[in-house]
């Protein structure tokens, strides 16, 4: 009888040596990932696997101090960002590098917002702070530009503001002689007339003429808010 012929086969198997090391994340070399806790070898949201390692981005935060000052005044930004590589700051005069912690003092002419962004191989992480300014009325009187866009007060009927106070000016008068007529002008509100050669004595108006003889006569001009001019002759 024939001999029969057998046929076998060998499978062999190779352990595969993690890469891991240390390494809290990432490829362990054999398809696997490196890791022993939680999800192993997967960082969290927010993180990123860095050398094996899982990093966070920075985290920033900034304060005013006070956060409330009248236009022009010290304010003091105040900053922080742990974990990070590097800094900046942009308190609207453009981004500038600075340590990752730290202070500044500076005079807000406006309401000033500054933005602290710290960075490291995770990515980057904002902070920010603001102070508010609050004008202060420069008002020295009773009208006028407060220097804060709006008003000291108004001046009332006739008056008009100098330097930030009322005051109330002098009408114009003027008197003249043609003969025996009297010419006079005023652009007060009111006038009256003098003449006591010709026993006359009253209101006029306060643009106008009369024959008075060749007499000497006075008059009284007043203005809306009770300033007065008089002007005689001949």
């Amino acid at each position: 009888a024939g001999a029969a012929l057998n046929n076998c086969s060998t499978t062999l198997f190779v352990d595969c040596a993690s890469t891991c090391g240390s390494n809290t994340c990432g490829d362990d070399g054999c398809g696997g990932t490196c890791g022993t806790c939680g999800t192993c070898g997967t960082c969290g949201a927010s993180e990123a696997c860095i050398s094996g390692f899982c990093l966070a981005p920075p985290s920033c935060s900034g304060s005013m101090s006070p956060n409330s000052v009248p236009t022009g005044s010290n304010s003091t930004v105040t900053w922080s960002c742990s974990g990070a590589d590097s800094c900046t700051y942009d308190c609207g005069d453009g981004s500038t590098a600075i340590a990752c912690s730290g202070s500044e003092t500076f005079a807000a002419p406006t309401d000033t917002a500054c933005t602290i962004i710290g960075t490291n191989a995770a990515g980057s992480h904002s902070g920010s702070a603001t102070v508010v300014t609050t004008c202060v009325s420069s008002c020295s009187g009773n009208c006028g530009d407060d220097g804060c866009g709006g008003s000291c007060g108004t001046c009332s009927g006739g008056e008009t503001c100098s330097g930030n106070t009322c005051v109330c000016p002098q009408p114009s008068c003027s008197i003249s002689y043609s003969g025996n007529t009297a010419t006079w002008s005023s652009n007060g509100s009111s006038c009256s007339a003098s003449c006591p050669i010709i026993s006359f004595s009253g209101a006029v108006d306060c643009s106008g003429s009369v024959d008075v003889g060749g007499a000497a006569c006075t008059v009284t001009a007043t203005s809306q808010c009770g300033a007065t001019k008089s002007c005689s002759g001949p």
